[in-house]
């Protein structure tokens, strides 16, 4: 059994939501407030074991209006173990989720429909959905179907407790047989027995052992301490014990208090039918948020649902598994990205890319070096970046900047691009004008961007390179012959023809700061020399250690904003604009 469509009207934030799962996987990603735990509650609702008398909130309601109708549907196909007991409520559809009757020949699906609408005075009403009636859905019916809601304010310590809903009373219950309830010195020992001897124990300590937490797993037990208020299921604590020293599970980090949880959760949840779990990261840092996914992947149940915040989580899963939700529906990854980007983001930026799916708008920049230092001079500039929602997205080149617009419109993103004014701009310029929302020219290259800025950095460069190796390539460039090159190299002839033609004498330069009168040469140099992701940080961090930010990164957040000076378009575009370095 899976389910095979969730449709919602004027629930939250859904006005109306319609989505079809894949049948196996679904990670759900998005910004807060996107509707993820909506859409987990919806579901939660729909087969909730509550009792007759259960009602709505008025903030239950799309915008809070109760004068609206909610109505939840769960389409559940695959459904044998339920047909014969509720065949009477079956309905059949075609290709397209058209209802047919059940007697038309071909292409049958038969699917059970679980229903949940506001009745009267917010009421909430359970019904099984046919197009002629809608028979009541008793709390019986809604048992049948295994599903597990896992939020996201589950609580480590109440669920290792001893109490009897608990996620821990659960797994040792059936792993000892016995009643825990009063527990006794003898069922202690027996549980720790067992508990030392169970697969999630040993993959617990292995963990900690593999992450460098514990030196050797012979040194620990499983501690199930007598509480001293005997039946509170907080006084019973899991725990490790070295030695004689002992460190009670209440007394754990959050982190590896959530960790041990999820690897009690997925051993519960072996076998299950349909499974929902909110925010896996919760409280994790990254090693331990990968190596969650990576358990959480190989489960094996019917169906689960993952939501995420967490680049490392998302990434770990196949493309076809991963949708990021809206108000409107849940939109599969692979729908937006063709073969080729897919490639380009699977080798370059898979984490950003997807990170920049959760944000409002997206900055895409040709290379390393924008993508490097523009979050330095957002950090100086009113943490501008982060005020206006605006991800930093590297492409890789002109090439890729069709394919990323695209796909990132596809998203429903704010599109901003910035581009070299290179030579073959313009052809580039004609393809993205009309997909992007904004595109910035650079004047010539990010090198030329930060020229006006550079008596914040050029008293450092020695640092990183030794002027000795700058002076070694400018006097081969004085003297290169492009005559004795069957293919000469552009660049080079150019500067060669500046040095000759303004009568500089590469001899009498001997630093970095005799090139600043020359900001061709400078400009040369830097992109040369310095061009690279370490070098671009390093320089950023130089420009903006007084508090200054170079003069072009100031007006394009100023045009980005609402209220900020805007710049002029270029000839023949309304949304393509000129950025200097001044």
């Amino acid at each position: 059994m899976y389910i095979y469509k969730i449709n919602i009207e004027n629930f939250r934030n859904f006005k109306t939501f319609s989505w079809k799962p894949n049948p196996k996987t679904n990670v759900l990603f998005g910004a807060n407030g996107c509707g993820k735990s909506n859409l987990a509650a919806a579901i939660a609702l729909t087969f909730s074991s509550t009792g007759y008398d259960s009602y709505f909130e008025t903030s239950d309601y799309y915008f809070g209006d109760t004068t609206l109708h909610i109505r939840i549907q769960i389409w559940l196909d695959d459904i044998d173990a339920l047909a014969t007991s509720y065949s009477e409520y079956l309905q059949h559809i075609d290709k397209d989720d058209n209802f047919v009757a059940d007697d038309t020949p071909d292409h049958l699906k038969p699917i059970l429909i679980y229903q949940l609408e506001s009745g009267a005075d917010r009421h909430m009403e359970w019904s099984f959905y046919q197009q002629t009636q809608q028979p009541p859905c008793s709390l019986s019916a809604r048992k049948t179907v295994n599903f597990t809601y896992i939020d996201a304010d589950r609580q480590p310590l109440k669920e290792v407790g001893l109490q009897t809903k608990s996620t821990f009373y659960k797994m040792a219950h059936n792993s000892i047989g016995g009643e825990i309830e009063r527990i006794s010195q003898e069922i202690i020992q027996e549980a720790n027995k067992k508990l030392a001897e169970s697969g999630i124990i040993s993959t617990y300590l292995d963990t900690l052992k593999s992450l460098g937490k514990i030196a050797s797993i012979e040194k620990y037990n499983i501690l199930l301490k007598n509480p001293e208020s005997t039946w509170n299921y907080s006084g019973y604590e899991l725990g490790t014990s070295i030695g004689n020293a002992q460190l009670n599970f209440s007394k754990q980090s959050k982190g590896i208090r959530s960790l041990f949880l999820l690897l009690l959760m997925k051993e519960q949840l072996k076998g299950a039918g349909i499974v929902f779990i909110e925010e896996l990261e919760q409280n994790l840092e990254p090693k331990y948020q990968r190596y969650i996914a990576d358990e959480y992947k190989r489960l094996s149940v019917g169906q689960i649902f993952i939501t995420s915040h967490s680049p490392d989580i998302i990434s770990h899963f196949d493309y076809q598994t991963i949708s990021t939700v809206s108000s409107v529906t849940s939109t599969p990854l692979l729908s937006g990205l063709d073969d080729q980007i897919l490639k380009d983001i699977q080798r370059l930026n898979k984490k950003e890319f997807l990170s920049s799916l959760m944000a409002d708008a997206v900055l895409l920049v040709e290379g390393e070096s924008e993508f490097e230092a523009f979050p330095i001079y957002s950090y100086t500039y009113d943490l501008a970046l982060s005020q206006y929602d605006i991800e930093l997205l590297r492409v890789g080149g002109k090439t890729k900047l069709k394919s990323y617009c695209q796909a990132l419109k596809h998203f429903g993103k704010t599109v901003h691009v910035l581009i070299d004014n290179d030579t073959d701009v313009k052809r580039h310029l004609n393809e993205i004008s009309g997909i992007a929302d904004v595109v910035f020219v650079a004047q010539d290259s990010y090198e030329d961007l930060i020229l006006p800025s550079a008596n914040s950095y050029i008293s450092h460069l020695h640092e990183l390179v030794d002027f000795s190796v700058i002076k070694d390539k400018l006097l081969s460039i004085e003297s290169y012959n492009a005559a004795e090159h069957e293919k000469p190299e552009a660049k080079k002839v150019e500067i060669h023809d500046f040095i000759k033609e303004h009568h500089i004498n590469i001899a009498d330069i001997n630093s970095y700061e005799d090139l600043l009168p020359q900001k061709r040469l400078l400009k040369y140099v830097l992109h040369d020399s310095f061009a690279n992701p370490y070098f671009s940080r390093i320089i950023a961090c130089w420009i903006t250690e007084d508090g200054q930010v170079p003069g072009f990164f100031k007006a394009l957040i100023k045009h980005i904003s609402t209220d900020g000076e805007k710049l002029n378009a270029l000839n023949g575009y309304t949304n393509v604009f000129a950025l200097n370095g001044d």
